[in-house]
């Protein structure tokens, strides 16, 4: 008896990956060879004082027990949080400098300090979107499923490499032409694992304009922060906001 997509398990005749699936819908609009934008999420529980909970000055990381240390679960060093109204019909309401990518929080040296911010990947109405996700499994073995709001996404790569990974290996490897992809008939999820000391490759047509999570599903994980935004489209592509539509801030108690 095998096993489905088994828990950071390397490939066998026992343990088949999702991969290995195929696709019974007719659907390649993701599938072209170069996609017209690709990510890099790197994801791990890292070692940095959480300022909501390791305050660094009293009781930072290195001063606690290691059954007391909360280890930060965060995507390319980054935590998300939630923007105080909705982007999808108050977004002129949100200072712009909430939002941030891996690159705009370079100069924060977030690898050593912790970092959080609306954590956002703008990606233009009808883009095909390539996400390379790897699990870097330094801290623990654990294991992250990622849901995708407001798209169905091929998973069209998948393999754990080792106990341990880095970004830079899984960029040298794919420079290099190793990562596999199956470009012909990869199966439909809007949920898929990503192995410990591995990676996963999804694909997407952007064609549903909006601001869509994508988060680990492991609630504690999401909760402190393991997750972005991928905003689809420009504003002109967004759906006009309903007359009198209530907003964040313009309550009033009228009991």
């Amino acid at each position: 008896m095998g096993k489905l997509n088994p828990w950071n398990h390397k490939e066998d005749v026992t343990h088949v990956p999702v991969t290995k699936l195929t696709s019974l819908v007719n659907d390649t609009s993701a599938l072209k060879p170069i996609p017209d934008k690709k990510f890099y999420l790197a994801m791990d529980f890292n070692k940095v004082d959480d300022f909501h909970y390791h305050d660094n000055k009293y009781y930072p990381l290195s001063a606690i027990n290691d059954t007391l240390r909360l280890f930060v679960p965060q995507i390319n060093h980054v935590s998300l949080i939630l923007p105080p109204s909705p982007p999808l019909t108050q977004l002129a309401d949100l200072d712009k400098n909430l939002f941030c990518n891996y690159e705009t929080v370079d100069d924060r040296n977030c690898t050593e300090n912790y970092c959080e911010c609306v954590y956002r990947l703008h990606v233009d109405l009808n883009d095909v979107v390539e996400l390379v996700i790897l699990d870097e499994g330094q801290t623990y073995n654990a294991n992250h499923p990622m849901h995708l709001h407001g798209h169905k996404f091929n998973v069209i790569g998948m393999e754990k490499l080792g106990d341990t990974l880095t970004l830079d290996k899984v960029k040298q490897l794919d420079a290099e032409g190793k990562l596999h992809r199956n470009f012909v008939d990869p199966v439909f999820k809007d949920t898929v694992t990503i192995p410990d000391g591995g990676y996963t490759i999804i694909r997407f047509h952007a064609n549903n304009p909006g601001f869509w999570f994508f988060h680990c599903h492991i609630e504690f994980h999401v909760d402190i922060g393991m997750g972005l935004i991928i905003h689809t489209g420009n504003e002109t592509d967004l759906p006009q906001v309903p007359k009198n539509f209530p907003r964040c801030g313009n309550w009033k108690y009228t009991g």
